[in-house]
């Protein structure tokens, strides 16, 4: 669910407000509903309180973890090759390093404005921008604002200054398209006209590094709606999913229910609106308390499909927020997006879009009751908060994380659900009672991702859960391998199967955070540590004769709920200088490049490229850069952040989600207002620059004059360059 905390003095707590409450905002949720728990809602312990040590005697429990004593590291990362850890201590000896591919360049709105300034650079050397090998000069900050992010309580200034002139994410060479378009550089910041403040085309003298704003006329999300998870189809569109302001489903700031499709092949920006089951696209909740804010997020997508059965498949975690459904309708729980024939815009799917009422009408009564539950009488079904969702590679079912309990079930635990993609529910897994040295856990999954080189019959996924205890204090965030088997094709026919315990990488308090698999079967667990604010050591699982070690250390045996939760179980790596900056917000593998990239909470990017597989494995960690999130900082009661980014190996691109947030700088709930939204285009590979039809690359040459420059501005040697050259 929302996954910040929030800022200021006051800490919403379960009992502000519930999802189904009908009360006025303020009212306390009673006992029997069921309460809102997400992240943000879970205070940690003073920073100020010391850490016990931690010794064999005195062991970290995963309850009421310690907080962490390390230091902030700021500062580049070291590429490093690290050794299994079974055989290697966590400082790893540096190897050699190899140059990653590097960023190459696109289109662009302002491209033909930075095109000129570059040839008038260079008229000097009598040399085309594109062959020259002198530096631009600089391209002036405007005024700088420290960003302030809020995350489990705490508050961290200024963490975008921490790779302020680090090298680019792949490499430092700069590369052109020769076609009729443009260079647009290797990051490039789309949105509305006028809203980009600071960021405007900075440009960082130091090494090189530009990134591009582009003006997209038309773009902007409706009142109430931020950033996103995102996905990319087939034909390079980007849909970017939404969310509350508040960061929190269960407290919505806008009316209705929405996604944001950007094509950036035309340049067009798209609100697709999704209607209610009667047309409806405002809903607001009637009572006058609520000062008019109702519709529903949209809390994950996906791609599904291929060729004309392409789909874009959503979630909502809280699709209903106690309005007159006999007027307003209901809005779907689980969607779809189709377009209709090439060329044709996307669209919404309402035949084959579905509520809580519909998916509970495919389900056997037993499945219907838990997995979507009356949480009162004449109430409409309880979806239990869908608050992720992935495509299993066999079946091409889809696994959803079911982020709250029931208290029509007595849980608070939540559970697991896989439909197929004609909306009819094919397993269903309720997430049983925890207990750590007896003391009761709440576990709320919140991220499934799925294996893609599992088998039919055991198509494997991991979980990812938030979890607390009963009075709200965090434990530490494990993860858990689970198998699905489709059955044959009747009703509920499918089965889930836990493979291994819930296990944490380290008994220090850290988090495992979220994750990603690469084309092999690896699994790499971007981690935070305790004060939930900086990112801890990626760890890598490597899939091993047919298996992980999640699973061979840690099997589900009998009683592992009360035995064997939340165990300490170390991968095979711990990657080296991975654990410097905020806690990790985006982590995919990029196929093209064969790197696994990291995007922070402080706005950094990082690029690990695994070599090797299984035990032979080493690892090259490139050096992070800022992506210039400091630069959009707005008012003091604005929070500027990422999430989770999406790949589109055909082109060699990733897509990050730049969102802008209120959390709680402001009352809630309050009348629904616009805030900018962005989008970050971040090449990844070289082989993405193209070159006209016809016409090789030109080769880089490098003046005697242009690189007596270049000496002088990088090292300070006094270097006389010939006249013509600055």
């Amino acid at each position: 669910m929302g996954r910040d905390s929030t800022a200021g003095g006051h800490t919403p707590t379960p009992g502000d407000v519930s999802p189904r409450a009908g009360d006025r905002p303020d009212q306390p949720a009673s006992r029997g509903e069921p309460t809102v728990s997400p992240r943000e809602w879970i205070p940690l312990r003073s920073r100020r309180r010391p850490a016990s040590p931690v010794s064999p005697a005195n062991p970290v429990s995963p309850v009421n973890p310690v907080d962490s004593a390390d230091p902030v590291e700021y500062g580049p990362s070291v590429p490093v090759a690290v050794p299994p850890a079974a055989s290697a201590p966590a400082s790893a000896t540096p190897a050699p390093v190899t140059a990653p591919p590097v960023l190459a360049a696109s289109h662009g709105v302002h491209a033909t404005r930075q095109e000129q300034q570059e040839q008038q650079e260079c008229g000097e050397c009598q040399e085309r921008a594109d062959t020259c090998a002198c530096p631009e000069q600089s391209r002036a900050w405007r005024r700088g604002v420290t960003r302030r992010w809020m995350v489990a309580g705490a508050t961290t200034a200024g963490l975008g200054a921490l790779a302020g002139t680090a090298r680019l994410l792949f490499g430092t060479e700069r590369i052109y398209d020769h076609g009729d378009t443009a260079d647009m550089g290797a990051l490039a910041l789309f949105g509305a006209p006028g809203s980009f403040g600071d960021l405007d085309s900075f440009h960082d003298d130091a090494e090189g590094a530009r990134i591009v704003t582009v003006d997209v006329p038309g773009w902007g999300f409706g009142p109430g709606q931020a950033a996103y998870m995102s996905t990319v189809t087939s034909d390079g569109t980007v849909f970017t999913a939404t969310t509350p302001f508040s960061d929190n489903q269960a407290q919505p700031t806008g009316t209705g229910m929405e996604i944001a499709v950007f094509e950036p092949g035309p340049m067009r920006f798209t609100r697709l609106v999704v209607p209610s089951t009667t047309g409806r696209t405002h809903l607001p909740r009637a009572d006058a308390g609520f000062r008019g804010v109702g519709g529903a997020d949209v809390a994950d997508v996906i791609v599904t499909g291929s060729g004309p059965d392409e789909r874009v498949m959503f979630v909502s975690a809280v699709s209903y927020f106690g309005w007159d459904t006999a007027v307003y309708g209901e809005l779907p729980a689980l969607g779809q997006i189709r377009r209709p024939a090439p060329g044709q815009p996307w669209s919404y799917d309402p035949t084959r879009s579905w509520t809580t009422d519909q998916l509970a009408a495919t389900a056997l009564p037993g499945v219907a009751a838990s997995a979507f539950p009356h949480e009162g009488r004449g109430e409409q079904r309880w979806s239990r908060g869908p608050a992720a969702i992935a495509r299993l590679p066999a079946s091409g079912h889809l696994v959803i994380a079911q982020y709250f309990g029931s208290s029509t079930l007595g849980t608070d635990q939540g559970a697991l659900l896989v439909v197929d993609t004609a909306g009819r529910v094919r397993a269903s897994w309720q997430y049983p009672e925890v207990q750590v040295f007896g003391v009761p856990v709440v576990v709320n999954p919140r991220e499934v991702v799925t294996d893609p080189t599992s088998t039919a019959g055991d198509e494997r996924f991991v979980l990812i859960s938030d979890c607390r205890t009963a009075d709200h204090q965090v434990v530490s965030f494990p993860i858990q391998e689970f198998s699905y088997s489709a059955g044959g094709a009747g009703q509920g026919s499918g089965t889930i199967t836990p493979c291994s315990a819930a296990v944490r990488a380290a008994v220090d308090g850290s988090r495992m955070e979220t994750a990603c698999f690469d084309d092999n079967g690896t699994l790499y667990v971007a981690r935070t540590r305790p004060d939930g604010l900086r990112a801890a050591t990626l760890a890598v699982y490597p899939k091993i004769d047919g298996d992980r070690g999640l699973v061979t250390r840690a099997p589900a045996t009998d009683g592992w709920p009360w035995r064997g939760w939340g165990v300490a179980n170390p991968p095979e790596y711990f990657v080296a200088g991975t654990d410097s900056g905020g806690l990790v917000r985006s982590i995919v593998f990029d196929p093209a490049s064969g790197a696994v990239v990291l995007a922070g909470l402080d706005g950094t990017l990082r690029a690990v490229r695994p070599s090797g597989r299984g035990r032979r494995m080493t690892f090259t960690v490139g050096q992070p850069i800022d992506i210039g999130l400091g630069r959009l900082r707005g008012p003091s009661n604005r929070y500027v952040g990422l999430r989770r980014g999406a790949v589109d190996a055909r082109r060699r691109v990733m897509w990050l989600p730049v969102n802008q947030l209120v959390l709680d700088a402001i009352a809630w709930p309050y009348p629904p207002f616009k805030l900018d939204q962005w989008l970050m285009r971040v090449r990844t590979s070289r082989r993405g620059a193209r070159t006209a039809p016809g016409r090789p690359r030109p080769r880089r040459r490098r003046r005697p004059e242009c690189a007596g420059r270049l000496l002088r501005r990088r090292s300070g040697i006094p270097v006389h360059p010939r006249p013509g050259c600055p």
